[in-house]
Parts: C-alpha cells; structure tokens; sequence
C-alpha cells in the first residue's frame, strides 16, 4: 500500500524556510569575526567587512525582491520546491521551454 504524501500549505513551507535560515546565520555568524581574524584582519578591517555585509543587505534586498518579482514572477520565485526542480516549473509556469 502506497504511503500517503503528506501535503504542505506554500505559506508554512516559507515559514519554515526563513526559521531555518535564522538558525543557520544564528549559528555562524557569531563566529564570523573570529574566523576573519584567523586569516589576519584587523579589528577595523573585520568591522569593515561586517558592516559592508549589512550595508549591502539594506541596499540588495529590495533590488532583488523586484528582479524576483519582475523576470521570474512571483508564484515561480515563491514556490517551495528543490533546486532540480526549480528550473521546469519554472519553464512550466513562464510558457518557455528547457532543452
């Protein structure tokens, strides 16, 4: 007997999705200035780096959200599927084909 195939509801799967991003940068991103001071950078230069990152966060995320938005459209760019399978459903849903 076949098992049944548990469905998730799209706005829970990015629910988790951003919970699992948090734990991740959480996870790493205290050790990022020790890990930069590791290869030799300076206090000022591994604040400049974390500040640069925050700096192009602020500046790239709106950028990107509206490229997203306007050339893959957003039921394709929000759709919770696999790297694989991201390429056709996007073809699919654009009316182009992939070779």
């Amino acid at each position: 007997m076949p098992a049944a195939r548990a469905s998730v509801r799209p706005a829970v799967a990015i629910q988790v999705l951003f919970i699992l991003f948090g734990v991740v940068i959480a996870a790493f991103f205290p050790f990022l200035s020790l890990f930069l001071d590791g290869k030799g950078l300076t206090a000022a230069q591994i604040g400049v780096v974390i500040a640069g990152m925050a700096v192009a966060r602020v500046l790239f995320s709106p950028f990107w959200g509206h490229l997203a938005d306007t050339t893959i459209g957003r039921r394709c760019g929000s759709a919770p599927s696999g790297v694989g399978s991201r390429p056709s459903r996007c073809s699919r849903s654009t009316g182009t084909r992939r070779s």
